[in-house]
């Protein structure tokens, strides 16, 4: 029976695949999305959330995939290529350099898809799943973290102009809510990105696919516009 490559997974021909054809390619040089402070409100650091994403990521050092931090403030999903602990995805959340928390993943390796999600409970919970599996290799705490809230803006591929990813990042996607190991395995659906509309996201980019050039905002609850990076 043959098959129809889809970006690069493949499903049985014959049905209605849902459609993802397209990611957005980051040079790691200074190429981000800046989503402006919109979603704010659902990222005080006792607030539940949840992110997802598909990531395909190149070897150019610290590359943060989404953040929500200005200095030492704020949260991060990052590829860890350069310190001690290389070839692994942290979630950190912080309130300064001496008072944070993070979780990460066993080794990942670069020029490969995998789909990402991180999850914070109302507390200082925080788990990863690599792949719709749970991957907490390893977490770490550096004392208390107080309620304060987050009030940089949200930005795919950077955090605060610092670091910049390479690679390729698709179905971008935050929930105001913490989302469970069923959930995760969901969303991954054997390697195939599906629609994650049942699940109902805050914000959803679906990164190029029904795009109209050069946008990359969130209207509505389910954006079909996407930016395009050089």
């Amino acid at each position: 029976m043959s098959n129809i490559i889809i970006n690069p997974y493949s499903v049985v021909a014959g049905g209605t695949p849902f459609v993802n054809v397209y990611s957005v390619d980051f040079d790691g040089v200074n190429d981000y999305v800046d989503c402006t402070n919109a979603l704010n409100s659902y990222f005080d650091l006792d607030d539940a959330f949840s992110f997802s994403a598909w990531v395909n990521i190149g070897n150019n050092g610290d590359d943060t995939i989404i953040s929500n931090a200005t200095g030492y403030k704020g949260w991060e999903v990052m590829w860890d290529q350069i310190s001690a602990e290389t070839g692994l995805i942290k979630f950190v959340i912080f309130e300064s350099g001496s008072k944070w928390l993070w979780v990460k993943s066993s080794t990942i390796l670069d020029d490969t898809w995998y789909h990402v999600l991180v999850t914070k409970d109302t507390s200082t919970g925080l788990n990863m799943y690599i792949n719709g599996s749970l991957d907490n290799d390893a977490t770490s705490s550096g004392g208390t973290i107080s309620d304060i809230t987050v009030t940089s803006a949200l930005k795919i591929g950077t955090r605060d102009g610092n670091t910049y990813y390479e690679g390729y990042i698709d179905e971008v996607a935050i929930w105001n809510s913490e989302l469970s190991a069923a959930n995760a395995a969901t969303i991954y659906n054997s390697g195939l990105p599906a629609s994650l509309s049942a699940l109902s996201p805050i914000a959803w980019w679906r990164m190029g696919d029904g795009d109209t050039f050069p946008y990359l905002d969130n209207t509505q609850a389910f954006s079909k516009r996407a930016f395009y990076s050089d």
